[in-house]
């Protein structure tokens, strides 16, 4: 899973990250639904549950996704057939 942060207040409020998380969580308990043996990675960065890449660098577009720290961790250990949540598809192309 990844979630970053887009604005300075929802950083250092945490409110737009645990949104995200919710919804990550959520997508992922109905994904089991239909495929009962999926489960998070092993790594993770910045966050407490494994499998999850919290980037809370403040940037909008300005830096590429592949140089956000977690962003760059999540694609190093990806592999094909692995699947990445997003609560929000755009966090993926900024």
């Amino acid at each position: 899973a990844y979630t970053r942060c887009s604005h300075r207040d929802s950083e250092q409020s945490g409110a737009g990250l645990m949104a995200q998380d919710t919804t990550i969580l959520r997508m992922h308990e109905e994904r089991l639904l239909t495929e009962p043996s999926a489960r998070w990675g092993d790594a993770s960065h910045d966050h407490e549950h494994q499998g999850f890449f919290c980037d809370r660098s403040v940037s909008a577009f300005r830096i590429p996704l592949g140089r956000r720290p977690a962003a760059a961790k999540l694609l190093a250990v990806i592999k094909p057939g692995d699947h990445v949540y997003f609560a929000k598809v755009d966090r993926a192309f900024r």
